[in-house]
C-alpha cells in the first residue's frame, strides 16, 4: 500500500492542521490541536505511522455504509430519528454522488451546502443536515472504516438567535373553534395546556393518566422513547381531567383513529398549520408552537424556570432559559412591593 501523502499548515487561528492526500484524490484535514510547530510535528508523526501501518481495505460507498449504519445503530437510535437520518443521508448522495467515503471533502460539502441555502432551503434544516452527515460520519470513524472524517471541521452555519413563537389562550380558542374533528381538536387543548410533544402525545395511553392524582405519566415502551430517554409525571389542571371525560376511548392510544390507527405527526402538524392559518395567526406559529406557548403561560403565572425544565422534559436547564425574559415583568413588578 503507497503511504498517503500528509503535511502541515498553520491556520489563522494559530492551530497547525494535517493536509492529508488520498490516493482517490480526496483531501481531507484533520487538527492537531497544537500551536506550537514542534509539538504539531510530533503529532503529525505519530498520527502518520498510525495511519499508515493499518492494513489497506475497500472503503464502503455512503449507501453501502448507510446499510452498516442503520443496522447497527437502529437498536439506539429513536426509529423517528433513524427515519430522518436516512432522508437526509439520501440527500447528501444526491448533491455529492455516491463515492467511498474517504472520497468526500469539506470543501464541497460546503459548496453544495451554501447552493442549497442560495436555492432558499433554511439555516436550521441544513444545520440538521450537516449534524447528520457528520455524526454518520464519526461513527465510521470510531469503527476504524475511515481514518479521518472529511467533515471535521465543517461548522454550524451562524444565524440570529430568535424568541421561541408562541400564542395566547385567546388563539387557541380561536384555533379549536374551527376544529370539526373533537378528537384533534382535544389534541390541540392538551398540547396548550401540557407542553408535550407531538411524539409523546401520538403515543400517550388511558393508562397513562391517573385521574385520581391528575397527573400524565409520559412513559417509555418498547416502541417509543422519549426524545431524551427520560420518563416524567406531567401534574395537569382539573379542566383537562374533565376534557377527558368527554372523549370516547376507541381503544389503548387516547389519539387514534377509528380501529388501532393513530394519528400521524405529519398529519397532526399539517391540519394545525391550517387552522392556525385560518384563524389568522402569524405564519411562524407551528403545532411545536404549543409548546413554547405552555411554558410561557408557566412562566408568566409565576412558575419558577426549574419546574419548568422538569414539566418540558429537558435535559439541561439552559434550554428552558429561553423563556427566562418572560419573567422581567413579574421582577419589576416584584420590585416595586419593595418597602424602602
Amino acid at each position: 500500500m503507497s503511504k498517503v501523502k500528509m503535511y502541515l499548515t498553520k491556520r489563522a487561528n494559530g492551530t497547525y492542521y494535517i493536509c492529508i492526500k488520498s490516493p482517490d484524490g480526496g483531501t481531507h484535514w484533520k487538527s492537531t490541536k497544537c500551536t506550537k510547530k514542534p509539538d504539531a510535528y510530533h503529532y503529525l508523526t505519530s498520527f502518520e505511522e498510525s495511519y499508515n501501518s493499518k492494513p489497506s481495505a475497500v472503503i464502503p460507498t455512503f449507501s453501502e455504509f448507510l446499510k452498516v449504519y442503520e443496522a447497527v445503530q437502529s437498536s439506539v437510535i429513536r426509529k423517528s430519528t433513524m427515519g430522518l437520518y436516512k432522508i437526509l443521508a439520501k440527500k447528501f448522495t444526491e448533491l455529492n454522488s455516491d463515492r467511498p467515503l474517504s472520497g468526500y471533502t469539506s470543501l464541497e460539502f460546503e459548496q453544495s451546502r451554501a447552493k442549497q441555502i442560495a436555492d432558499g432551503i433554511s439555516v436550521t434544516r441544513m444545520n440538521m443536515y450537516t449534524r447528520a452527515v457528520k455524526t454518520m460520519f464519526n461513527f465510521a470513524l470510531k469503527q476504524n472504516i475511515i481514518q479521518v472524517n472529511p467533515l471535521e471541521n465543517v461548522k454550524q452555519i451562524k444565524q440570529p438567535k430568535q424568541s421561541p413563537a408562541f400564542f395566547s389562550h385567546a388563539d387557541l380558542n380561536k384555533i379549536t373553534a374551527l376544529v370539526k374533528n373533537d378528537h384533534l381538536k382535544s389534541l390541540f387543548i392538551l398540547a396548550f395546556f401540557t407542553g408535550m410533544r407531538i411524539s409523546e402525545l401520538l403515543n400517550l395511553k388511558w393508562s397513562h393518566i391517573d385521574f385520581e392524582n391528575n397527573q400524565i405519566k409520559v412513559s417509555n415502551s418498547d416502541d417509543f422513547t422519549t426524545k431524551t430517554g427520560k420518563e416524567r409525571v406531567i401534574p395537569i389542571h382539573s379542566k383537562i381531567i374533565e376534557l377527558f371525560s368527554t372523549m370516547k376511548r376507541r381503544n389503548e392510544y387516547i389519539f387514534a383513529k377509528d380501529g388501532n390507527f393513530r394519528y400521524s405527526r405529519i398529519y397532526v402538524s399539517h391540519r394545525f398549520k391550517y387552522y392556525s392559518r385560518k384563524a389568522g395567526l402569524p405564519e411562524n406559529i407551528k403545532f411545536h408552537s404549543t409548546r413554547h406557548s405552555f411554558a410561557s403561560l408557566c412562566v408568566q403565572s409565576g412558575v419558577d424556570i426549574y419546574s419548568v425544565q422538569h414539566l418540558l422534559g429537558h435535559s439541561d436547564v439552559s434550554t428552558t432559559q429561553i423563556y427566562s425574559h418572560l419573567t422581567q415583568s413579574h421582577l419589576q413588578s416584584a420590585m416595586e412591593k419593595i418597602s424602602l
